[in-house]
Parts: C-alpha cells; structure tokens; sequence
C-alpha cells in the first residue's frame, strides 16, 4: 500500500515536470518568433535604407554628369579665302567635348575626331573647304575627371553663316538688310542659248547636278553631265571638281543610239550674274562654252 502511494505521487510529480516544462517551451517559442519577426523587420528596414541610398547616390551621380545645353556649327568665312572654316561652339556644364564628325566633302562621306579639350575651350574649328555641302558632328561632353555625359547631335545649317573676328572688327561686314542673301536654289531650272540647254536638279543640301545638250542636228548631240557640284556660297557659283563627263550621242534612221566618250574628269564653274537672270558654264576641257549665255525658260 506504501508503494502504491510513493509510485502515485512520483507519477503526479513527475507529470507536473512534463506540464510545467512544456509552458516554459510555449513562452520560449512565442520569444524566438518575435525576436525572428524584430530581427526580419530591422533587415527590411536595412535593406529598405540601402535602396533609398542607392537611388540616391544614383539620381546625384546623373545629376552630376556633365552636359551640353546648346551645341550650333557655324561656318565662318573671310573675303577672298578658298572655302569656310567650320566651328562647333557649346554651352553647357562641362569641361570639355570630343566629337564624331560627318561631312560630305565632294559628295564622299569622310568621318574625323576632333576635341577641345587640349584647348580648354567651348569653341573649336572642325575643318575647313569650299567643297563640303553637309556637316554634323555627335558631340559629347566631359567633367575634369574625364566623366562622360549624355551625347548630342548638331547639324550645320547652311544659313548659319557669319564673317570672321578680324573682318567684323574692321567694319567691313555688310549692314544689316543692305546684303544680298543668294542661294544655290537660284541655279535650279532649266537654261537656254541657242541650240544649248542646260538643266540643273538639286540632288541634296547644297549639292547639284547639271546637264548639258547641244543638239547639232537632230539624229546628234553632245552631252555634258557634272553629277556633283557644290555651291560655294562666299563666290556665289556651283562648282564641280573633276567629275565632268562630255559624251557624243548619235540616233541612226534605224533608231540605234550609240554614245561615245569624248573625254571625263573635267571641272566646271556655273555662275549667276547679280540679277540671276543670265548663267555662265566654263570647263577646264571645253571651248564651245566660251562666250556662252544661258537665260531662264521659265
């Protein structure tokens, strides 16, 4: 009976062991979980703070890049000198630009680099010639660390024209609405003298094409044909450079037509008389245009 009781009481004390260790383990688990939950919520906040920080420093780097306001290709000219200077002036927060230029030189692409940054300035002459009808550069900015920013494009705009610094300041510039503003497009139509027409086609900006026929009777004719001519508007003419072409065309009764190549590679120079009423062609390999007078059929 004595066993019995001792047996009992130890079996109670040993369940009141087991209910009162799995409360501890309850509170215990309850105390993981949160301090769980506490510590997931300081890395999101963590994690939350590095993003902010990031975008941050990222929206000041971009800010802080340098760049280019307005960028312009000016083409300056002296009386009496062979062609344009072309410079490519900038505005802008940046230290200095490097830019990628395009022009049509005779109606070839060529591509050159040019940088201010030897020169410490917003202004640099690209190039120069009296034979580029097009030119535009892709100009890109740099800060004193050599940071790149965003690139811009800039085209020249043939109207975009003004005399040099040395010319401006001795006073030889024309007055304002005193200067006759001619153009290229003043060439084109369609020209005649006698037996003779001539027809020029602008082909792109500032660049031209003009064909001749002088028909000597009507099974022949004599054709000239200048593919490329630029207009140089500080001459005021169209010029082509070695691309002149004179063929003999011969029609048969039959209807047969040949062409014969009397000679290639000739340079040509068309000009307007000042009320751009009368054209005038020279060839470097021709004598018939001599003394020739073309009038507008127009």
């Amino acid at each position: 009976m004595k066993k019995t009781i001792v047996l009992f009481a130890a079996v109670c004390t040993c369940a009141g062991l087991f209910a009162c260790g799995g409360a501890d383990s309850s509170s215990r688990t309850d105390s993981v979980i949160e301090s769980s939950a506490a510590a997931e919520s300081s890395a999101a906040d963590e994690s939350s703070a590095v993003t902010e920080s990031s975008a941050a420093n990222e929206s000041s780097a971009v800010l802080s890049l340098p760049s280019i306001e307005k960028a312009e290709i000016v083409a300056e000219y002296t009386e009496g000198a062979d062609g344009y200077m072309y410079r490519l002036d900038t505005e802008g927060d940046l230290k200095y630009w490097i830019a990628d230029v395009t022009m049509t030189d005779c109606g070839e692409k060529v591509t050159l680099t040019a940088s201010s940054k030897d020169g410490g300035s917003d202004s640099k002459y690209l190039t120069a010639g009296s034979t580029i009808s097009e030119i535009s550069a892709v100009v890109t900015p740099y800060d004193a660390d050599g940071n790149a920013g965003q690139p811009v494009t800039v085209q020249w705009d043939p109207a975009r024209t003004e005399k040099s610094a040395s010319e401006a300041a001795s006073g030889t510039e024309a007055e304002s609405g005193t200067e006759t503003e001619y153009s290229g497009n003043d060439y084109v139509g369609v020209w005649g003298c006698g037996r003779a027409t001539l027809v020029v086609d602008k082909v792109a900006n500032n660049t031209y094409q003009v064909t001749i026929k002088w028909s000597t009777s009507a099974a022949e004719s004599t054709n000239w044909t200048y593919d490329i001519c630029n207009y140089r508007q500080f001459l005021d003419e169209l010029a082509c450079d070695e691309g002149g072409i004179c063929t003999k065309v011969t029609c048969t009764e039959d209807g047969q037509v040949t062409e014969e190549t009397l000679y290639e590679g000739s340079s040509a120079i068309f000009c307007l008389d000042a009320e751009r009423k009368i054209l005038t062609w020279a060839d470097d390999k021709e004598t018939l245009d001599e003394d020739l007078e073309f009038v507008s059929c127009q």
